[in-house]
């Protein structure tokens, strides 16, 4: 994976343009400023729901649909959720730990993947914060990180 990851701008009228970290800084806090323990898992609300559903962060997680034809079995398969009529993508976007932080990349979708309503670039690394906001097609998600020290007490 590549060292550029990018941040969205909050300037609205660059918002969809992905930029260097380093140039942000002054902007935005850095993701886990408070707690800088990487999570041990990703809860995902699938929005005009109660479903949760919970995903172990592994080196890097795939989201998208299964596809028993082609074989693929995505680490959040969306498919029940309507995902296919939705227009999430078989493999729709990659979630990873890069340099201590969560990172997100769409992979090249035809209906595009949104971070906190920003259009993300395909190929392009951005930040990936507790309580963001995805889009995959339309179907929207909100990403919750549980750390080891949340999980211990549950």
């Amino acid at each position: 994976m590549s060292g550029n990851t990018r941040q969205l701008n909050r300037n609205p009228l660059r918002a969809n343009r992905p930029v260097s970290q380093s140039s942000t800084r002054q902007h935005r806090t850095a993701p886990f400023e408070t707690n800088t323990a990487i999570p041990v898992s990703l809860v995902f609300q699938i929005a005009g729901t109660s479903t949760e559903v919970s995903v172990p962060v592994r080196s890097t997680l795939v989201l998208g649909r299964q596809d028993r034809h082609y074989q693929l079995q995505p680490d959040l398969d969306l498919a029940p959720f309507d995902g296919y009529r939705l227009g999430v993508s078989r493999q729709h976007s990659m979630i990873w730990v890069q340099d201590e932080r969560l990172v997100i990349r769409d992979l090249g979708t035809a209906n595009g993947t949104f971070l906190n309503g920003h259009r993300l670039l395909p190929g392009q690394e951005y930040a990936l914060n507790n309580g963001d906001e995805l889009i995959l097609g339309a179907l929207s998600l909100r990403v919750s990180f549980v750390t080891a020290d949340e999980y211990a007490r549950v």
